[in-house]
């Protein structure tokens, strides 16, 4: 797998350059905050390659993704007049905010006061779609890669007890909300194991920086494997990126 796209400026990794038509709107700033990860996501997004031709260049425009030093920011905006959507005053933006400190990043509380870590820690994951269950035709090409979250792993207990994939990944637990459930947090996407090896380095310095309890913080995982600080090439904060990606501006 090919690694992030990257910018040496100064002597800094930035990663903060918008790729392709979501989130190129020029009327949208995110702020001095600097941008460790931006989600890249197929032409067919937010929809798949039967419903894409109802989102309109407009309404892409404004999708974004990105991870920041505390936190998880997506936009998936909405067009009010579906495929007719041609003018920024007929979409809706629906920004969500996920602070590492919180759910889905964090263990939930047992009547708002206990945290709940008896199954095990919360846990963000990215999928490649497939046909069915267990199924290996890979359909990444017609719905992108998937991004979702669940209130913990299940004690890494496996569908048939100690084989198969995951228990988490097969079953739909949690708020039935943006990350928990089984709505993802982010589909479409096209850079998801990247995406998720930026995203965890900045957890885990965030969960280290502000003293987050191991057994309360979430882990990340890649179709059930681990993912590492370092995915083909890349790492983030003293970064190290594969030298054809590296480009000094």
């Amino acid at each position: 797998m090919a690694a992030m796209n990257v910018n040496v400026v100064n002597g800094q990794i930035s990663t903060n350059q918008a790729t392709g038509l979501h989130g190129s709107d020029q009327r949208m700033t995110q702020g001095a905050e600097p941008i460790l990860a931006r989600a890249e996501f197929m032409d067919f997004a937010p929809g798949n390659c039967c419903n894409g031709c109802c989102f309109t260049d407009i309404v892409k425009a404004r999708q974004y993704a990105f991870v920041g030093d505390n936190r998880l920011e997506v936009n998936y905006p909405i067009g009010t007049c579906g495929c007719c959507t041609y003018s920024d005053l007929c979409v809706v933006d629906n920004v969500r905010v996920f602070y590492f400190d919180k759910t889905p990043h964090r263990s939930a509380a047992c009547c708002y006061c206990i945290p709940c870590t008896c199954w095990g820690p919360p846990i963000v994951f990215a999928e490649k779609p497939s046909c069915f269950p267990f199924c290996c035709i890979d359909l990444t090409c017609c719905y992108g890669e998937t991004l979702e979250t669940r209130p913990h792993n299940c004690c890494d207990w496996k569908l048939f007890c100690c084989c198969g994939p995951p228990c988490y990944s097969s079953c739909c637990y949690g708020a039935p909300t943006a990350g928990g459930g089984c709505v993802p947090l982010l589909s479409g996407l096209k850079n998801g194991t990247n995406f998720l090896a930026v995203y965890k380095m900045a957890y885990n310095n965030y969960k280290a920086k502000h003293q987050i309890p191991a057994n309360q913080g979430a882990i990340f995982e890649f179709e059930g494997k681990n993912v590492g600080s370092a995915q083909q090439g890349v790492l983030v904060m003293n970064a190290t990126v594969a030298p054809a990606q590296v480009r000094q501006a």
